[in-house]
């Protein structure tokens, strides 16, 4: 299936198709791809949906093209709005067979924008919005967008990255190509909008502004790297040790139990055989016997079992 590309680019500016009059159609729309700037042609037709393509067999994928046009417009989005920045927390469970250290704690610590059931939450910074003062888009060799890099005056960086509508662009269909990784080593969020799907088509710039100004939930922190974190690792690598502490002294407790439990199981059963093993006289063979040889017995004399059936 064909990627339908909603952004054109006139005057260095991303047009969406939803914004473009019907005496605009085809290259009155006077828009370029985003990517490759050759011309575009605004596709008004009655049967397939509205959509940018480029004409002819000139220019790149229209795939490229999709990819770049939304990096444009979130890259315009935060030139001109505050963003919004989740609560930076991490999730975390404290193991009870080993202490957590800074060498393995990304096996049981995971950054996360809220709590999780059953899981311990440590908040390293609450949720803000911010303006960004600087932002451009960083590309591959290609020129295919990898993410923003957005500045604020005192020169702290971050790397935001976008999660595509799967049906809008076939290499990122399968799971693999849809996750979101940090980007070198900038802390790096991601905004996810593969829940527009093809409704991206159906909307104008102000509703896409609209859409990332009120859904909070579509921003997620795939990486910090701040100095806050790492205190944050250092209170949680004491709480590993004080719990693998209070561990191992509730399993000293519970085996001495078991030791003592034991030793009285030992004693009884050693009682008991004592007791099966002693002598006692019949009152009426007068005969030395074991105890079980006696169905009933006072101190050390009884009626054996032979005399009772006599």
């Amino acid at each position: 299936m064909a990627v339908l590309n909603p952004f054109g680019l006139r005057d260095e500016e991303i047009v969406l198709i939803k914004d473009i009059e019907e005496n605009q159609r085809g290259v009155k729309c006077n828009c370029v791809c985003p990517l490759c700037k050759e011309p575009f042609e605004a596709r008004l037709g009655n049967i397939r949906t509205h959509h940018f393509a480029h004409i002819g067999n000139k220019g790149c994928s229209e795939e490229k093209a999709y990819i770049m046009g939304m990096y444009i417009l979130l890259n315009e989005f935060i030139k001109s709005n505050e963003i919004y920045l989740p609560c930076v927390g991490l999730v975390y469970t404290l193991p009870n067979y080993c202490c957590i250290d800074m060498e393995h704690i990304n096996n049981y610590v995971k950054f996360s924008s809220y709590s999780k059931p059953n899981y311990e939450f440590k908040e390293v910074y609450k949720a803000q919005k911010i303006k960004f003062d600087s932002s451009d888009i960083v590309s591959d060799d290609k020129k295919v967008p990898k993410a923003i890099i957005a500045k604020t005056k005192k020169d702290k960086k971050l790397a935001i990255r976008i999660t595509f509508p799967a049906n809008c662009c076939k290499t990122i269909k399968s799971n693999k190509n849809r996750k979101v990784d940090k980007y070198e080593n900038y802390s790096t969020l991601e905004i996810n909008l593969s829940l527009l799907g093809a409704e991206i088509l159906q909307k104008n710039k102000k509703e896409i502004f609209d859409y990332l100004n009120k859904e909070t939930s579509i921003y997620k922190w795939i990486y910090t790297n701040t100095s806050r974190t790492k205190e944050k690792y250092e209170e949680i690598i004491e709480e590993s040790k004080k719990h693998y502490e209070e561990i191992i002294e509730e399993s000293k407790k519970h085996y001495e139990e078991i030791i003592e439990e034991s030793k009285k199981h030992c004693e009884e059963e050693e009682r008991k055989r004592k007791m099966e093993e002693r002598e006692l006289t019949c009152t009426e063979c007068h005969k030395k016997k074991p105890q079980y040889e006696f169905w009933t017995y006072r101190g050390n004399e009884g009626k054996c079992k032979e005399c009772e059936k006599k």
